[in-house]
């Protein structure tokens, strides 16, 4: 604008008419893409109008309170029911899943998409999403595991370290010590994958195998004849953090509210509060 022009009473209309413009159409372009995405939850959910304003007023309700929008917790519930879940497990679950994206600083859809995939690998319902977000959020403070290694990890060592009969707390111990030790998540997921086929077909059990590694004078040859080379490197290095894993699921086994204190701590800030006046 013309300075001139400005300082006069036409042109501070002029300009007030022009920031008027923008704001809606900000808004406009908004609500857009809020809509567009609350379509893809309807068709995915196949949901009734009652059920679907459910959904509706848990988008809103969320993005007045945190730092997401609607429209991102709107995408929440659409990777949460792309992944088979229903109205109500999807609002079931929604806080606990935000506080995580918040502790960890991740995007809304991802972290929903990674926690409703280990709920299904463990064979976990939607009212243990406080503890699988707490399970994880206390392992990402306990060791140098995060929620992209652990996602990694899990796609193959998940489903079947369930089926071997371990637990969520101790599986996720078990990934966290290997990669304190310095593994990659994807050679984690995969030896794990294979150790635990292993002993299925050998008759050894998980405890008695290690402690023969452990307690072997030649360790590497103990644990290739016991599993062979793929898995070498992960069953010596655990053989030697067995004490570590037991304290990793002793924590984890009690981390209830993990996730919920570690948002409260990240978003206690200058900036936690501009993103939810921003939301």
């Amino acid at each position: 604008f013309n300075l001139a022009l400005l300082a006069s009473p036409v042109g501070l209309i002029t300009a007030a008419l022009a920031a008027l413009v923008a704001v809606g159409r900000q808004a406009f372009n908004f609500f857009k893409k809020y809509e567009v995405v609350m379509s893809k939850v309807k068709a995915v959910t196949q949901t009734t109008n009652e059920e679907f304003q459910k959904l509706r007023d848990s988008t809103i309700e969320y993005g007045e309170s945190t730092k997401f929008t609607a429209t991102e917790v709107g995408q929440l519930q659409l990777e949460l029911a792309k992944l088979g879940k229903t109205t109500e497990e999807i609002v079931e679950m929604t806080s606990a899943i935000l506080n995580l994206a918040v502790a960890t600083d991740s995007e809304l859809g991802d972290t929903a998409k990674i926690v409703a995939k280990t709920l299904n690998q463990f064979d976990l319902s939607a009212e243990d999403t406080t503890r699988v977000t707490d399970v994880m959020a206390q392992s990402f403070v306990s060791s140098a595991l995060d929620i992209n290694k652990f996602e990694e990890a899990m796609k193959k060592a998940g489903p079947i370290a369930r089926v071997a009969g371990k637990s969520f707390e101790e599986t996720t111990a078990i990934v966290a010590a290997l990669t304190d030790a310095g593994v990659d998540a994807s050679t984690i997921g995969t030896s794990l994958r294979d150790v635990f086929s292993d002993l299925a077909t050998s008759g050894d059990t998980w405890d008695g195998a290690l402690d023969k590694i452990k307690n072997s004078t030649n360790r590497l040859g103990t644990a290739n004849k016991i599993f062979g080379k793929t898995s070498l490197t992960v069953t010596t290095l655990l053989s030697e953090n067995i004490d570590k894993v037991d304290d990793l699921t002793e924590s984890l086994n009690n981390s209830e509210g993990a996730a919920q204190r570690m948002a409260d701590i990240v978003g206690n800030n200058l900036q936690g509060d501009l993103d939810r006046l921003g939301s």
